[in-house]
């Protein structure tokens, strides 16, 4: 059994974190439009969904720890892992391991301030300032209906999209096989 190591009110780590349902696939310029028709309705918040081991990492007594998707310890380095450590004690980072760097895509907490209960356009804000404060590159840039045009063409880089819910707050799950409702996940067909 993993050991947990609690870090702020309702923030443990590890834990199951997030885990997209999957959607329709992404095929031609026609699915492309109804996507697109989605990201820019205002109901969801779309991230590029990067072909990388879903991960978290967290800032804890000057130490950094990953965590993987399925609730336990990350047993792979990371090679960018203890830059992280300039950031706040507290501070937990949503996002994935790619190339064996860590990349955030939202920030559940900074310091003392747990972000759970802000929108997916806040904790990404957050994690945006992160990683600009260690003079990170920001990898999870907001899809362009030209980037979606070229599908699998962003392979093997990015796998899709990331739809969440604009007004979902952050739930850890309860399983490693459990889903969101309030996120979803379109890939490019195969």
């Amino acid at each position: 059994m993993t050991t947990r190591i609690d870090l702020a009110p309702g923030l443990s780590i590890p834990f199951f974190p997030m885990r997209p349902w999957t959607g329709r696939t992404v095929h031609d310029p026609g699915s492309v439009q109804r996507l697109w028709s989605e990201i820019i309705g205002g109901e969801w918040h779309a991230q590029p969904k990067l072909n990388g081991d879903r991960s978290l990492l967290a800032v804890h007594d000057g130490r950094v720890l990953v965590a993987n998707r399925r609730g336990s310890w990350f047993k792979h380095p990371v090679a960018n892992a203890s830059e992280f450590k300039q950031l706040p004690n507290g501070t937990v980072l949503d996002g994935e391991v790619y190339d064996r760097m860590f990349l955030p895509f939202e920030a559940l907490a900074v310091g003392t301030e747990v972000l759970l209960n802000e929108s997916p356009l806040q904790r990404e804000l957050a994690a945006r300032q992160c990683v600009k404060f260690l003079g990170h590159v920001w990898w999870f840039f907001k899809p362009t209906l030209k980037w979606l045009l070229g599908l699998r063409n962003n392979n093997p880089t990015w796998e899709g999209v990331v739809l969440k819910k604009s007004t979902s707050t952050y739930q850890p799950l309860g399983t490693e096989g459990q889903e969101s409702q309030e996120w979803k996940k379109c890939k490019w067909q195969a």
